[in-house]
C-alpha cells in the first residue's frame, strides 16, 4: 500500500490541479457535440477555428486510437485521386460517403444509411475501396468491422462513432434473414433496448447513430432484403447497391502498390473538411433541406 506520504503527495497535487486547471469535458461517442457547435473525432474536439484535446470515456476510449493522421495529406491524395478517373464513380461515391455520413444530421428522416457494393469476382478492389473510404479519418484497417464479428458489435460501434462512417467488409456468408436485420436495424438508427439485469427495468440506450454503413458482399444486398419480406420499399429506400466493375487500368501487382501506403499514410482529411461543415452550419441545412424538398 503506498505510504501516508504518498497519498498526501497525490491528495495535495489533484487539489492543485482542481484550483488551477480547467476540466476537460470527456464524450463517449464521437461526431457531433453541444448542440452542433463542435465535432469529436478521436481525441480531438474540432471547433470552426480550433482544436481542442478531448479525452475518450467509457467504450470510446478503445475506438478513438484509430481515428488519429498519420503519413503525408498529399502522399493520401495522390492515392485516392485514382478515384477520379472515369469508370471509378462507384469507388468516388464511396469516398463520398465518408464526407457524407457526419452531414446525415442535417436530415431527420434518415438515420442509417446502407451503401453495398457487390460482385461475384474477386479482384473487384471492394475491400480497398471502403479502407480508402475510412483513411478519410483515420487507420483503414483498425476501423474495419470484421465478417466474424457479431451484429450487436456492429450496432455498438455505430452508436460509439456515431455520425462517422462505418465500414463492414464481407456479408456473403450471413444469411437472408440476418441479412435482413442487419439492414433493418442499421436503418433504424438505434441499437437494442434491453432490460437491466434480472429487473424489469430498462436500461438507458444511449447506443444512437445518423451515419452510413459501407459494405461488400457477393450478391445485391437488397435481394436478399427482399428474399425475406415482400414489403420492405422503407428500408430499401435507404440503401444502395452497387456492382462493381472489373475495370482498373492497373495490374494486381500495381494496385497494391498504390493503395498499400494508405495504411501509412490516413487521417488528415475530415480535419479542415469538418472546420469547414462548423463555420457552414447554416448553409449545410439550407442545403439539406433544399435537397428534400
Amino acid at each position: 500500500f503506498p505510504s501516508h506520504d504518498t497519498w498526501y503527495y497525490v491528495t495535495r497535487w489533484v487539489e492543485y490541479l482542481q484550483n488551477t486547471s480547467k476540466a476537460e469535458k470527456g464524450v463517449s461517442q464521437l461526431g457531433w457535440q453541444e448542440g452542433g457547435e463542435s465535432f469529436v473525432v478521436g481525441d480531438r474536439r474540432l471547433y470552426k477555428d480550433t482544436i481542442e484535446y478531448c479525452p475518450p470515456s467509457g467504450a470510446l476510449v478503445t475506438v478513438a486510437p484509430a481515428f488519429h493522421a498519420a503519413g503525408d495529406f498529399h502522399t493520401w491524395k495522390d492515392i485516392i485521386n485514382y478515384f477520379s478517373t472515369p469508370g471509378m464513380e462507384y469507388r468516388a461515391l464511396a469516398m463520398f460517403a465518408a464526407f457524407g455520413s457526419p452531414l446525415q444530421k442535417f436530415d431527420p428522416d434518415i438515420d442509417g444509411f446502407i451503401y453495398n457494393m457487390y460482385s461475384q469476382l474477386g479482384g473487384a478492389g471492394k475491400t480497398t475501396t471502403i479502407y480508402a473510404a475510412l483513411s478519410v479519418a483515420g487507420h483503414p484497417k483498425e476501423q474495419m468491422i470484421r465478417k466474424k464479428d457479431t451484429d450487436n458489435f456492429v450496432f455498438n460501434r455505430m452508436g460509439v462513432v456515431q455520425n462517422m462512417l462505418v465500414g463492414l467488409d464481407e456479408l456473403t456468408a450471413k444469411s437472408a434473414e440476418d441479412k435482413y436485420t442487419l439492414v433493418y436495424d442499421v436503418t433504424d438508427g438505434k441499437g437494442k433496448n434491453r432490460l437491466r439485469g434480472s429487473d424489469n427495468i430498462e436500461r438507458v440506450n444511449r447506443i444512437t447513430w445518423s451515419t452510413s454503413l459501407i459494405t461488400s458482399s457477393n450478391n445485391p444486398l437488397d435481394q436478399s432484403v427482399s428474399a425475406v419480406s415482400g414489403n420492405a420499399d422503407a428500408v430499401l429506400g435507404r440503401m444502395l447497391c452497387v456492382e462493381a466493375p472489373h475495370n482498373y487500368d492497373m495490374s494486381g501487382t500495381e494496385a497494391n502498390a498504390h493503395f498499400s501506403p494508405l495504411m501509412q499514410n490516413y487521417g488528415h482529411a475530415i480535419t479542415p473538411y469538418m472546420q469547414y461543415v462548423l463555420g457552414h452550419v447554416d448553409e449545410c441545412n439550407i442545403l439539406a433541406n433544399a435537397s428534400l424538398s
